[in-house]
C-alpha cells in the first residue's frame, strides 16, 4: 500500500477570489451569458446560452436551471461528457449590450451537470451555485467542528491502518459488489464465460445477501445434487445501464480514459453501473512523463503550469504507472480559501453522491472532444496530483489541498507464446466503488498490451491478492477491540492458480473482480486491498476435458473396499483418453443403497456449498476470505469422486464434528441452541488430469459385508 501526502497549490491564485453570482429569483427566460470549459489543451473557452426556465423543488429542498447552448460547436456535440461542472455565467440586465462580451462580465449561476440523452438540441441543466456552495460549507464546517475526526482516515494517519478502513467511503453493506456482478452477468449472459463462471456470482450473492441462503440451501440429502445440477439461468434483471440514453434526465457521466477497446468492451458495463463512461483510446495509453507527470501530455502543453481554476479540467487520476486511468469533469468554483467545487452532481450512478470520499484530483488537457450521436466526450488527460476529493454529494464534489489517499501496489506478468515475459506495475485508488474493477481493467490491459490473447490457447493464471491486516483477536478468536502491533497482524491473502483454457477478457474480469469486490464491499467486514500481484502463462493448446462415461467394475462392495472407476474423456481437438479414478469406502459404513458422484470442480464445489450451510456464517473479514478461497481457489484441474454419508454431521458455528455417536450427537443438537447445524457428509478422493475437466455424473453401488 502506498500512502500519498499532497501539500501542493491546488488552485490558481487570480481564482481564489469569490466571484458575483445571481441567485435563482434573478433568472428569467431569454437571459443570455455564456459558459467555460476546455475543449483543446489546456485553452478555457466561452460558449454562448441562454436562460430556458427555473424549476423549482424538482426534489425536495432542492432547484435546477435549464439553458439552451445555441452556439455551433454545442449544437454539433450536444451535451459532452467531461463538461460536468463548466461554469455557467449570466449578463445582468444592467450590463449593457456592448459590455457582454463572452467570458467577461457575467455572474456565476451554477454549473453544467445533466440533460437528456439523444435530443435534437442543446438543452442543458444546471446546478445552481448556491446549492454547491452549500456542500463546501458543510464540509469545512465539520473540518472546523471535528477536525480530521471528520473525515475519518482521509487525514494523514498512522500508516498501520493500511487502506484507509476505517474511512466512510471504504465501509460496505455489499451494493457495490451486487451492482457490479449483476452487471458482469448481464454483459457475458450469453457467453461461454457466463456458463462457467456464473455460479461462482450466485454463491458471491448468497454470501452478501444472507436472507437469499434460507431460500437456496436444502438440508434434505436428496434435494442437494438437484440443486448443485440444476439448470443455470440466464438472469432476467434489465442491466444497471440499459436505460442510459432514455427520457429521463441523467447526469453527465464522468468519462474515464487509458482503456483499450476490447478491454472498454469487457469493462463499460461494471464502470458504468457506477457512474463512469469508459472511453476506448485504441491503445491502452501507459507510461508516466517526467516530474511527477501521470501521462505524457502534448507537445505545448507545460503540465508544470496547470492549475485549477473556474472552467479547466479537473482530473481524477484511478490508476498510474504502466496503466492511466483517468476520469475528468471541469472545475466550477474556487473559493477564497481554495477549496475546489465540480461537476455539479456526484461521483455515482444518477449522479448521486456518498459523502466523505477520499480520492486524488490532478490538473488535466483534452486531446480533443468526439461528437457522438448518443453521448459527445471529451478525450482527456491527467497532468500532475495536487490535492484530494474530500465530499461527494449530489451537487456537487469538493477537493482540497493538503490531505491524503491510498493506494494499492498492482503488478501483472504475462508470457505470451513466442514473446519475452513482461511484467507491468501500477497503483491502485483503494475505494469501496474502483479498487475491484481497476484490478480487472489493468490485468486485461496488460495480457493485450502487445497481442490480443491467442486463439486455441490456455492460460494459466496465478494471482495474489492481499487485503487490510486483520485486527488483533483475543486467544478465543473474538475481537477484543484493542490495536495490533504490526507482529500481532494477521495477514489476509487469496492464493489462486487456475486454468482458463480458450479464455476471453470476460473470463478474467470474473476471476479478478469478484473477489476484490467482495472482500471490500460486503455486510461483514472491509478489508481494503493493498497489493495484487498476477501472473498469466499463455500456452498455445485448449486443455479442455469433457467427460463423456463413467463405468464401474461392479455395483457391489463391502465396507473398507477401493471404488474403482473408470472415466471416458475427449480432449479438445484429440482423441478419447481414459483416466481412473478411485475411492475407498469407509470401514464402518452400514450395507445400503448409496449414490457415487463424479464432477468437475464447479460442481464440487457448489455440492460443497450446499451440503454445509454453517460456512455461509460469516462474522468477520477472516472467515469470508476463507470462504472466497474455497470458491476461487478449488482446482479446476482435477476429477472429483464423492459419496454421501448416510448420516449428517454437525456444525456448531462454522467448526464441524462429523460422524459423532448419537449419544454426544443428542447432546449436542439440543432444541435450545441455533448456533448447531447438521450437515451432509462425504467421503471425498481427488483425482489430478491435465486439463480442465466438465461433467457429472451419478452412480447408484450397494455396498453389503457379506456379498456372497
Amino acid at each position: 500500500m502506498a500512502i500519498v501526502c499532497v501539500m501542493a497549490a491546488v488552485t490558481s491564485p487570480s481564482a481564489r477570489a469569490d466571484v458575483p453570482t445571481m441567485g435563482l429569483d434573478q433568472l428569467r427566460r431569454g437571459m443570455t451569458g455564456y459558459g467555460m470549459s476546455v475543449f483543446t489543451d489546456d485553452k478555457i473557452e466561452p460558449f454562448p446560452i441562454e436562460i430556458v426556465s427555473v424549476v423549482t423543488d424538482d426534489k425536495p429542498g432542492v432547484n435546477s436551471i435549464w439553458i439552451r447552448c445555441p452556439g455551433d460547436r454545442m449544437q454539433l456535440t450536444g451535451p459532452v461528457q467531461g463538461m460536468s461542472g463548466s461554469p455557467i455565467y449570466v449578463w445582468p440586465d444592467d450590463v449593457a449590450e456592448s459590455d457582454r462580451i463572452p467570458g467577461q462580465n457575467g455572474k456565476l449561476i451554477g454549473a453544467f451537470a445533466f440533460g437528456y440523452g439523444l435530443g435534437k438540441d442543446c438543452y442543458v441543466g444546471v446546478q445552481p451555485i448556491g446549492q454547491m456552495r452549500a456542500v463546501a460549507q458543510r464540509l469545512n464546517q465539520q473540518l472546523e467542528e471535528q477536525g480530521p475526526s471528520a473525515m475519518g482516515d482521509a487525514w494523514p494517519h498512522d500508516p498501520s491502518h493500511s487502506g484507509n478502513p476505517r474511512h466512510p467511503s471504504n465501509q460496505g453493506d455489499g451494493q457495490v459488489t451486487l451492482k457490479l456482478l449483476q452487471a458482469l452477468k448481464q454483459s457475458t449472459a450469453h457467453t461461454s464465460s457466463y456458463g462457467r463462471s456464473a455460479w461462482k456470482m450466485d454463491a458471491l450473492e448468497r454470501l452478501i445477501k444472507p436472507s437469499h441462503i434460507a431460500t437456496r440451501v436444502q438440508t434434505n440429502h436428496a434435494d442437494h445434487t438437484n440443486h448443485a445440477l440444476a439448470s443455470r439461468t440466464v438472469p432476467t434483471e434489465l442491466p444497471y445501464y440499459s436505460n442510459r440514453h432514455s427520457r429521463q434526465v441523467q447526469p453527465m457521466l464522468l468519462p474515464m480514459t487509458g482503456m483499450s477497446a476490447s478491454v472498454t468492451t469487457t469493462m463499460q458495463p461494471m464502470f458504468e453501473a457506477l457512474g463512469l463512461s469508459a472511453i476506448a483510446t485504441g491503445q491502452a495509453t501507459g507510461g508516466s512523463g517526467s516530474s511527477g507527470q501521470l501521462s505524457r501530455a502534448p507537445n505545448g502543453i507545460d503540465v508544470d503550469a496547470l492549475q485549477l481554476a473556474p472552467g479547466s479540467i479537473l482530473a481524477i487520476p484511478l490508476a498510474w504507472g504502466d496503466v492511466n486511468f483517468t476520469a475528468a469533469g471541469t472545475v466550477t468554483d474556487v473559493l477564497d480559501d481554495g477549496t475546489v467545487l465540480a461537476f455539479g452532481h456526484g461521483m455515482g450512478d444518477n449522479g448521486l453522491g456518498e459523502g466523505p470520499i477520499a480520492l486524488p484530483v490532478a490538473t488535466g488537457y483534452v486531446h480533443f472532444i468526439q461528437p457522438h450521436l448518443q453521448s459527445s466526450f471529451k478525450m482527456s488527460g491527467a497532468g500532475k496530483i495536487v490535492g484530494t476529493l474530500m465530499r461527494d454529494e449530489n451537487s456537487a464534489v469538493i477537493a482540497r489541498d493538503q490531505q491524503v489517499f491510498t493506494t494499492a501496489d498492482a503488478k501483472v506478468t504475462v508470457r505470451l507464446p513466442g514473446q519475452p515475459k513482461r511484467s507491468y506495475q501500477a497503483q491502485l485508488v483503494q475505494n469501496r466503488n474502483y479498487t475491484a474493477m481497476l484490478g480487472a481493467a489493468m490485468t486485461l490491459e496488460s495480457i493485450e498490451a502487445i497481442q490480443g490473447i491467442p486463439p486455441l490457447s490456455t492460460l494459466r493464471v496465478r494471482y495474489e491478492m492481499t487485503f487490510a491486516d486483520s485486527p488483533h483477536h483475543g486467544n478465543d478468536g473474538v475481537r477484543d477491540g484493542t490495536s495490533a502491533t504490526a507482529s500481532e497482524r494477521k495477514p489476509r491473502v487469496l492464493e489462486v492458480d487456475t486454468l482458463l483454457p480458450g479464455a476471453t477478457g470476460y473470463d478474467l474480469a470474473y476471476e479478478i473482480l469478484p473477489p476484490i469486490s467482495v472482500m471490500i464491499d460486503n455486510p461483514y467486514e472491509s478489508a481494503m486491498l493493498e497489493s495484487l500481484n498476477v501472473t498469466v502463462d499463455v500456452e498455445p493448446v485448449v486443455k479442455t476435458l469433457s467427460m463423456q462415461n463413467v463405468r464401474l467394475d461392479k455395483i457391489e462392495y463391502e465396507p473398507g473396499e477401493t471404488i474403482a472407476a473408470r472415466i471416458t474423456m475427449m480432449p479438445y481437438g484429440q482423441r478419447e483418453i481414459t483416466t481412473q479414478v478411485a475411492l475407498t469406502i469407509p470401514d464402518d459404513l452400514p450395507d445400503g443403497d448409496y449414490s457415487i458422484m463424479v464432477c468437475d470442480a464447479p460442481t464440487y464445489a457448489q455440492l460443497a456449498l450446499l451440503s454445509r450451510p454453517h460456512l455461509m456464517q460469516i462474522h468477520n473479514a477472516d472467515e469470508l476470505l476463507d470462504l472466497v478461497q474455497q470458491f476461487f481457489g478449488v482446482d479446476n484441474t482435477a476429477v472429483y469422486m464423492l459419496m454421501m454419508l448416510p448420516e449428517q454431521g454437525l456444525a456448531v458455528g462454522r467448526t464441524e464434528l462429523p460422524r459423532l455417536p448419537s449419544s454426544r450427537r443428542a447432546l449436542i443438537a439440543s432444541p435450545t441452541t441455533s448456533a448447531v447445524t447438521a450437515y451432509s457428509d462425504w467421503v471425498t478422493s481427488v483425482t489430478q488430469v491435465d486439463g480442465v475437466p466438465s461433467g457429472q455424473f451419478a452412480l447408484n453401488i450397494t455396498v453389503r459385508r457379506n456379498p456372497h
